[in-house]
This record gives structure tokens, C-alpha cells and sequence, in this order.
């Protein structure tokens, strides 16, 4: 091979590698094949959009015998994004990840087939062509993507339960305080119905069932078990949450136990709670819960009948029991509970088939109460929320794309 001169050295576009033939720019074989494709390509198309910047002066340079980088195989994009402005997170960033989340300024780095596996949002997404006239974020080498509207805490929250499956085993349900459950459930809840995960979505709201029922059995069980009162700062917490995730099954419970606060706490407005309506309504609610209380579950103390089977009619008809009761009932000062059992029985100085038949009256009014419940806080049936709930998880996929501004093609 001929050697090359000082002049031509000095003359050639790119650096010689040791080692490795070297050719004159004009005779290079990659140039030559890069020229010809070129030549063709102008011949046989027009270009369509703006000329890019620079771009007569790569095409010179290469019909005249150099190098065009923009058309090099393998060629490695700079870092476009500007990563001092925002927080690595110190667990979800993996060296081997192949995108980074860009979401509050914290960045998480990781796994492409891990999010597009999980969740139908992001497999939909990733599998749609980059329009090659948007502005590529990259850092290292990975695509930024910016999750709108999201918060930082929950995509933690969401990727621990994508990536660790004992997640969830340090929750301990139902033993573990609602102020608790509720906070290592939301972030999860909200995503997995926002991006589609079925399984996480599922299985946050069995753990939201197992705090607030969703069937008359249920309520039995939980007052049975006496669990940890909810606070009214989590109950208005979790009432939005179930609005904001499509859990309406929880609803008709939770605006019972909202209906049953003060009156003052209610009308507090703090910025974690129901919306004005939704309070306007479980004021109206409060007053329906009494007229329940009176007509419903509890009308065999404030009507007292006694039984057909009663053999001392005349002794139970004037027994004063049943309706010192009711008064002592309504003097409480207490909301009306038209669901909680009565105990009391043995106050009511009535025959034993007389108690009987009034349990029974009294079994069958908290279920009907139980029934119209939805209804008492202008809901729909109960059958109806479940159906609800069941078909559909959140908005179809293509409808949350535009909330990722997705920056890369995939490969």
C-alpha cells in the first residue's frame, strides 16, 4: 500500500487508528458506499420539512470524500439532558437500566421490559414508533421519560411492588393502623389503575376491604373484631382515593362513618378532604341515618309491639323498657348508628319471646339499612358500584399516553 505523505495526513478528515489499514478520504470504502446511497437517495426523493442545520455542508463533505457522522453505524447520543437540576434515587437507580422516570426532579433509572411487562400504559407506549422530529433527552445513554402529575413517593411505592414480590408482607393486615395501610397503599393504587396493572390493583383494594366493608356480613365481622377506629383526617383521605381510583364499593361506608363526625370537623375544610358537595351530602346523610334509625333498625324500641307469641301481653304492652331505652339512645348526644347492634336487652323488662321478636325486628331493620345505604348518600345500588368497579380499571391506555412525553424510539 502506498504511503501517505505529510500533507496528505494533514489534509485527512478523521484520525488514524494504529493498527488498522488506512485508506485517502477519496477512496475510503465506507465513503464510497455512503456517497452512493446518498446520490440515490437524493435522486429518488424529495426531502420532506425543513433542510437540518448544516446539512448542505455534510452533504459537500461527503461527495467530496469525507466523513458524514451523522450517518455512522453504532453512533452514541450525548447526554442532552441536564441531570444537575435533578436527584438520582439512591434505590431505584440501576446501572443496567434502560430508562430513566423523571418525575417531582428525582430521576429512577430502570428496567424497560420490567415496566412494559407490568403495566399495559407503558407496554402500549414503548411500542409506539418516536416521531424522529421531537428532541431526544437522553442521560447515559438512556431515554428520559416525564411522568406528569405523578408524585415521586408513589412511583417508590410502585416500583417497590413491581420489583420486590415480600413487598406487601410488611403490611400487616389487618392488624397494622389504617393511618398506616392507607399510606402504603395509595401511591400503588393510583398508579397501578392509572398505568394498568391488574394484580397490584387487585390487591391493594382486597387490603382496602379488609378495613372497610363492602357487604352487611363484613360490617358484622369487623364490629366483632373491633378494629382501630378510623381518624377523620384518613377517612376523608381514603374516601378520595377510592373516587380517584374508581374503588366506588368503599364509598357508601366510608361517607356513613364521614356522615357520623361532627358537624364541625365536616365543615373544617381542610385541603386532604371531600369535596364541598360531597360534604353537603353527608350532612344531608346525617339527618337520613337518624330517620333510619327511628323507621329501620331501630323503630321496635320507639314502636314497641309485642310478639304474637307473647304470653304476658298485658305486662309487656305497659313495659316502659323499650322506650327508656330509646330515649336514653337518643339523649346520647351521640350521632345515630343505625347499624350497631343493641345489647341492651335485658333493660327492656319484656317476656323472652318478646326479646326475640324484637331481635329479629332489629336484625332485619340494620340489614335493610345496610342495603339502602348507597342511597342514603345519593349512590347507585350496591350491585351496581361492584359492576362498576369490575369493568373497568381506569381510562383506556390510549388516553394516558399523552401524560409521557416518551423521548426514544424502541429498538
Amino acid at each position: 500500500m502506498a504511503r501517505l505523505n505529510v500533507e496528505e495526513l494533514k489534509n485527512e478528515p478523521h484520525q488514524l487508528q494504529r493498527g488498522l489499514p488506512t485508506y485517502s478520504t477519496g477512496n475510503h470504502p465506507a465513503v464510497s458506499r455512503l456517497t452512493t446511497h446518498r446520490q440515490r437517495r437524493s435522486a429518488s426523493a424529495t426531502p420532506k420539512g425543513p433542510t437540518p442545520h448544516n446539512a448542505n455542508d455534510r452533504n459537500k463533505a461527503v461527495d467530496n470524500g469525507g466523513f458524514d457522522p451523522e450517518n455512522l453505524p453504532h453512533r452514541k447520543h450525548r447526554d442532552s439532558f441536564d441531570a444537575s437540576k435533578h436527584t438520582k434515587h439512591p434505590k431505584f437507580w440501576f446501572y443496567d437500566g434502560s430508562i430513566v422516570l423523571n418525575v417531582e426532579d428525582t430521576l429512577f433509572r430502570v428496567h424497560k421490559t420490567i415496566l412494559a411487562t407490568h403495566c399495559e400504559v407503558f407496554d402500549t407506549v414503548f411500542s409506539i414508533p418516536q416521531q424522529a422530529s421531537l428532541k431526544e433527552e437522553r442521560i447515559e445513554e438512556c431515554a428520559v421519560v416525564n411522568l406528569t402529575g405523578d408524585k415521586a413517593e408513589d412511583v417508590n411505592d410502585l416500583l417497590n411492588a413491581l420489583y420486590f414480590s415480600s413487598h406487601f408482607d410488611q403490611l400487616h393486615v389487618p392488624e397494622a393502623e389504617p393511618d398506616a395501610m392507607l399510606k402504603f397503599v395509595s401511591g400503588i393504587l393510583r398508579l397501578s389503575t392509572k398505568y394498568l396493572n391488574h394484580t397490584l390493583r387487585k390487591k391493594c383494594i382486597s387490603i382496602l376491604h379488609s378495613y372497610i366493608p363492602v357487604t352487611f356480613e363484613e360490617y358484622k365481622q369487623h364490629a366483632a373484631r373491633s378494629l382501630r377506629r378510623f381518624k377523620s383526617d384518613t377517612l376523608m383521605a381514603c374516601a378520595r382515593l377510592a373516587q380517584e381510583t374508581n374503588v366506588p364499593t368503599i364509598l357508601p361506608y366510608l361517607f356513613y362513618c364521614i356522615a357520623r363526625l361532627s358537624p364541625q370537623r365536616i365543615l373544617k375544610g381542610d385541603p386532604g378532604d371531600i369535596c364541598w358537595r360531597d360534604k353537603t351530602i353527608c350532612q344531608i346523610g346525617r339527618e337520613r341515618l337518624r330517620h333510619a334509625e327511628m323507621s329501620m333498625s331501630h323503630s321496635f324500641l320507639l314502636a314497641f309491639v309485642p310478639a304474637a307469641k307473647c304470653k304476658t301481653i298485658f305486662l309487656c304492652s305497659a313495659a316502659r323498657g323499650p322506650h327508656a331505652a330509646w330515649h336514653s339512645l337518643e339523649g346520647s348526644g351521640k350521632s345515630s348508628n343505625p347499624l350497631k347492634e343493641f345489647g341492651k336487652w335485658k333493660d327492656l323488662n319484656v317476656c323472652e319471646e318478646c326479646i326475640e321478636f324484637c331481635k329479629d325486628a332489629h336484625k332485619e331493620g340494620r340489614t335493610a339499612v345496610w342495603e339502602c345505604l348507597p342511597a342514603l348518600f345519593e349512590m347507585e345500588r350496591w350491585e351496581v358500584l361492584k359492576k362498576r368497579e369490575d369493568e373497568t380499571l381506569c381510562e383506556d391506555a390510549d388516553t394516558k399516553e399523552d401524560s409521557l412525553q416518551d423521548t426514544e424510539q424502541p429498538k
